[in-house]
């Protein structure tokens, strides 16, 4: 579950249609957990927020519900299904995403070796003191606040927004999840009982040449999924509150009720939050950056984990353990590059043939050196993959192509590697200081969970709106 979903989508509603007067009254509703965080920065300084999605099934009471909540035996335990950290900056108005893999292998004081979400396994002694004390003993990072939500209030924030589009290149279903497009493919409206299962799904198979093919990336492709979901939420928030004030209302109210947050969670702390999003382009990689926490799969005495990349991760953990802010994050206050100096490497998911060759050259006739081509699993979302000490190379080719900015360990032979999504037009002949999707009109939608006539004349060429 994507938690920090409905958070974004909790602000946002906070920060366009709120007064004192409806902050407070929702503010004293807002359920409380003892946890034992950190001490809190001041009002305009950085903060860690550390963000739950719990798997919890004590909500479900129907026969639908156990059927996609609970496992062949009954499971109704509780895990961290989904974990993640955001730094926010009110000052510099910049917030930063980690999603943390929920196999990543750490040291649980008092449990031992064992899968992070393990920290979270009241079976086994863990819960969000576990949790915290965990992050803080393996990488060392301070967490001011606690956020803990569930898969019905997942579901509940996205059926109060209606729908969210989401544009799926291929058919695309998950015989655990439940996802299933029935054989459409292209920009897909999903409620939000089909959301659920979509940010929930990690046996993620696409209709390719046909067959059903599986995604590789397994849960990496799902945080990739997830985090393009949140920002797409984070929209629909934003424009819905505009145009019905009433609507940021229902949204907030569908999250509260579900919602643990500390026992010190302030009405400044949520002024933090909102100042950090507020006005916040979710696109722009320089004020809201997602980022995955660099690891490698491996099998160790027969169990299958997700290994930390020490050096890989380390300049994302520092940033995490810094909580001074880091002022101004315009590009304009970033030296980069020049082109001559990045090599790129472009690979298509378009499905379109010489679409990767073809952004190879206009990549080489602004300047930049190639590092090949070829081709990945479709996507919708162009990608912008760099590895932790090429940064400012990937910012720079941010501004030629835009799409999300993705930090990957695993890159070799290049300095930055650009996948073409669906969403790709061309690549820019100028420089642009920031980088938006542009939705050229209109697209169609098939809605997923609705009673609705599936609309077949999609163009595959237009960006799916949010």
């Amino acid at each position: 579950m994507v938690v920090a979903v409905l958070v974004t989508t909790l602000l946002s509603g906070f920060g366009i249609v709120a007064v004192n007067r409806m902050i407070d009254s929702r503010f004293d509703n807002l359920k409380r957990t003892e946890v034992n965080v950190a001490q809190d920065t001041g009002a305009g300084e950085p903060a860690n927020f550390l963000l739950i999605g719990s798997d919890t099934r004590s909500f479900v009471s129907n026969d639908k519900d156990k059927q996609s909540f609970t496992d062949s035996d009954g499971e109704t335990g509780q895990r961290s299904d989904t974990m993640m950290i955001i730094r926010v900056d009110p000052k510099a108005k910049r917030t930063l995403v980690m999603a943390i893999p929920r196999d990543l292998r750490v040291d649980i004081p008092g449990i031992g070796i064992q899968k992070i979400n393990a920290s979270f396994n009241q079976d086994l002694g863990g819960g969000p003191d576990k949790v915290i004390e965990t992050i803080k003993s393996n990488f060392d990072i301070d967490i001011q606040h606690y956020v803990e939500l569930d898969f019905d209030s997942f579901r509940n924030v996205v059926s109060a927004l209606g729908t969210v589009n989401v544009y799926f290149p291929a058919p695309a279903r998950d015989l655990k999840s439940g996802l299933n497009t029935y054989m459409q493919k292209g920009c897909i409206a999903l409620d939000g009982e089909a959301a659920l299962s979509y940010v929930r799904s990690r046996y993620y198979q696409q209709y390719i040449d046909g067959k059903w093919q599986t995604d590789p990336t397994s849960n990496y492709g799902r945080i990739a999924r997830q985090q393009e979901f949140m920002k797409r939420v984070a929209t629909v928030a934003v424009k819905k509150s505009l145009t019905d004030p009433l609507k940021g209302r229902d949204v907030s109210d569908s999250i509260i009720k579900n919602l643990q947050v500390d026992q010190d969670l302030s009405k400044q702390d949520i002024y933090k939050l909102m100042n950090a999003f507020n006005g916040v382009d979710p696109n722009d990689p320089t004020r809201v950056s997602f980022q995955t926490l660099p690891v490698q799969p491996k099998t160790i005495s027969g169990i299958s984990f997700d290994v930390l990349q020490e050096s890989e991760a380390e300049p994302l953990l520092e940033e995490f353990r810094n909580l001074e802010s880091g002022g101004s994050s315009n590009n304009d206050a970033v030296k980069l590059p020049r082109p001559s100096t990045v090599k790129v490497q472009v690979l298509n998911s378009t499905g379109t043939k010489g679409l990767a060759s073809t952004a190879m050259t206009s990549f080489q006739e602004i300047g930049f050196a190639p590092a090949g081509t070829g081709n990945a699993t479709l996507r919708s979302v162009t990608e912008i993959r760099y590895s932790p000490q090429n940064k400012n190379k990937a910012l720079l080719v941010s501004q030629y192509i835009g799409g999300t900015l993705v930090l990957d360990s695993s890159i070799t032979g290049a300095d930055v590697t650009v996948i073409l999504g669906k969403d790709f037009k061309s690549v820019s002949t100028k420089a642009q200081p920031i980088v938006k999707d542009q939705v050229a009109g209109d697209v169609p939608t098939t809605t997923i969970g609705k009673t609705q006539e599936v609309n077949s004349g999609i163009d595959e060429t237009v960006n799916c709106p949010a």
